[in-house]
């Protein structure tokens, strides 16, 4: 009781709130120590499993990738992604949105996570992705893996997720350039359609929602869509640092 109570206090203090969401035992550690130092040896490693959601850092995400052999065109997509990824959760925090930064990076990154193995088996690689996150323990990234090529449980007028904006995102860029929805629809059904129009139907009723999420989210953004690429190039210095250093998670989002 006495340290489930002390883990409350931790909850309810602003400085521990964000560190509460990653998965590093000294920063959890620290934020004990902010509090109050006796607190540090009561504090365990089975505590914190058992409390605090898995996050992966942008280094444990490039290990990821390097561990399930993920070619370099892929990578090279998720980075992009991820940098789309960054810049419309840091402009929906900027506006008072709640939203994790790190949570919508890490999920960008691994995205395709299951998509080198899937070439192979010929499974479909989001539900490979959701398992290869499973089996690392990253249980709060695997649902936005799960969901990055179709929405299948979400409500338009929900509140703002990190799983709507990774969907978009990878609509968003085409190999690794960023294009409009247009386009890169078009390249999908080119690609995947095969000439039926079954499939090819589903492909454009998915895009049609992903209009609506676009239209959702630059409601509240303080750029258009249509400024989107020249913003990552040019005006995103901070989600290039933090992706291109292999930044740890250490910063509030």
């Amino acid at each position: 009781m006495f340290w489930a109570e002390q883990l409350q206090n931790m909850r309810n203090n602003s400085v521990c709130q964000h560190y509460l969401r990653t998965s590093f035992l000294y920063t959890f550690l620290t934020c004990a120590f902010q509090l109050n130092g006796d607190y540090i040896a009561g504090i365990g490693l089975g505590l914190l499993a058992e409390e605090v959601e898995m996050i992966p850092s942008i280094r444990e995400c490039f290990h990821l990738m390097d561990k399930y052999h993920m070619l370099e065109n892929i990578r090279a997509h998720s980075l992009v992604v991820a940098k789309v990824t960054c810049l419309i959760a840091q402009g929906l925090r900027e506006v008072g949105v709640d939203i994790s930064v790190e949570v919508a990076i890490a999920a960008a990154l691994m995205h395709d996570i299951g998509k080198t193995p899937s070439l192979k088996s010929g499974q479909d690689h989001s539900e490979t992705g959701r398992q290869i996150c499973l089996k690392n323990h990253l249980d709060e990234i695997a649902p936005i893996v799960a969901e990055h090529v179709r929405l299948k449980t979400y409500t338009l007028n929900g509140d703002f997720s990190e799983k709507e904006i990774v969907y978009y995102a990878d609509k968003r860029v085409k190999h690794d350039k960023i294009v409009n929805l247009d386009e890169r629809l078009a390249y999908i059904i080119g690609r995947y359609g095969r000439n039926r129009k079954d499939l090819s139907k589903a492909i454009e009723r998915n895009f049609l929602l992903c209009e609506q999420v676009e239209e959702k989210l630059f409601e509240k953004l303080k750029f258009s869509p249509e400024s989107l690429s020249y913003m990552v190039e040019n005006q995103n210095k901070m989600c290039d640092r933090r992706l291109n250093s292999n930044e740890l998670f250490l910063s509030r989002p």
